[in-house]
């Protein structure tokens, strides 16, 4: 099939989203499709896909958001394909993947007073994604790829779509196998020792958004630890955007490490991952860990906890809000043997093995052809 892949960034060097963008593409054309994607950049990870950059100057996410997509509009209008894929909220598409968090469901967790929900929808940014999101959700022509159960219960409360209806597709991400898999625990190791933490129980967190993310809660729940052994990696953050004081009992066992190119080694490295997301319509973050040999620790609020067997391959915790249920959790992973913890690191890999981009693209061919004879 000839498929148009559409997402404002695409590549290996930028976040989740884009990396799985760059994932979609490289599966679908191993799976033998042709594939144009349809961007404004993208890194050089494919020599095979087709390319229509979008270009344009603006500043500001409302005016970037509305020119990416009357600019898309405009390239659909002369291109003939088989499917149209959006990886980005632009209309008219076939397919539509809810690849970032659905903004009618992230106003709801951020904004906790009805008051503030209302104001937060006058201004521009927000009314503009709203819009262009329900523009999508409610075209009974436009079938919904969601990453989750969770997904798809958010679109059925915001939009009336319930997880039944045959517009709404759960198909879950792959991880890339090639990258993240048990070797990670050699090379983790290694730098274990460069970072002094030989015989220290090691966290990992993993994120740019620290408030969407949970990092809040999560240095309140250690900060209440009783473990002075407890150190934790900081992946994607600064420690000069925190937008809280550090507490001072812990400041000196975090090591922040800002953006890295070989997330599989700090994964190797880290005894658990803990994501106490307030929203994630996935997390690959959980699986690539797990991928790795590491445990994750996270919240119902991540579409990943679908796939983690508590006690056996990570925990959950039921209130992302919590502090106390995430210190329980940790308390828990911590009362865990050795040979346990070994244990739980073998089964979290095996899990992860079941869900690759292969299986991924093989669904989501299966879903464009059914598009096609409907």
């Amino acid at each position: 099939m000839k498929i148009a892949v559409i997402r404002r960034e695409c590549g290996p060097s930028w976040g989740g989203a884009e990396r799985d963008c760059a994932q979609v593409v490289k599966t679908l054309i191993e799976l033998g499709h042709e594939v144009t994607l349809i961007a404004r950049r993208k890194d050089n990870f494919c020599k095979e896909v087709k390319f229509i950059p979008i270009s344009y100057k603006a500043r500001g996410s409302v005016l970037k958001n509305y020119l990416f997509f009357l600019k898309v509009k405009h390239v659909l209008t002369r291109a003939e394909f088989d499917i149209v894929y959006g990886l980005s909220r632009v209309h008219p598409v076939d397919v539509f993947r809810v690849e970032d968090p659905l903004h009618a469901a992230w106003i709801e967790t951020r904004y906790q007073s009805q008051l503030a929900r209302g104001l937060v929808k006058l201004s521009l940014r927000h009314r503009m994604l709203l819009y262009l999101e329900r523009k999508l959700m409610l075209d009974p022509q436009v079938r919904i790829v969601c990453m989750s159960r969770l997904v798809a219960s958010q679109i059925s409360q915001h939009y009336g779509l319930t997880p039944s209806s045959n517009r709404l597709s759960v198909i879950y991400n792959g991880v890339d196998l090639q990258q993240f898999n048990s070797t990670a625990r050699k090379a983790g190791k290694e730098l274990r020792q460069k970072l002094g933490l030989q015989n220290r129980t090691t966290l990992l967190f993993a994120g740019a958004d620290a408030r969407r993310k949970g990092f809040d809660t999560l240095i309140k729940a250690l900060s209440s630890l009783q473990h002075g052994d407890l150190y934790l990696l900081v992946l994607g953050l600064s420690k000069k955007k925190i937008p809280f004081p550090l507490p001072s009992n812990i400041e000196d066992r975090l090591i922040f490490t800002g953006w890295v190119n070989n997330p599989e080694v700090y994964y190797g490295c880290a005894d658990l991952l803990v994501l106490p997301t307030k929203n994630d319509p996935f997390g690959n973050v959980c699986l690539e860990a797990m991928a790795c040999g590491t445990p994750v620790l996270l919240t119902t609020a991540a579409g990943a906890a679908e796939i983690v067997e508590p006690g056996r391959t990570g925990f959950i915790m039921e209130n992302p809000q919590s502090d106390r249920e995430l210190r329980e959790r940790l308390e828990e992973y911590l009362s865990l043997s050795e040979s346990q913890r070994v244990m739980m690191s073998e089964q979290a890999a095996h899990r992860a093995e079941q869900f690759t981009w292969e299986k991924h693209g093989e669904m989501l061919t299966k879903l464009f052809q059914e598009f096609k004879q409907f």
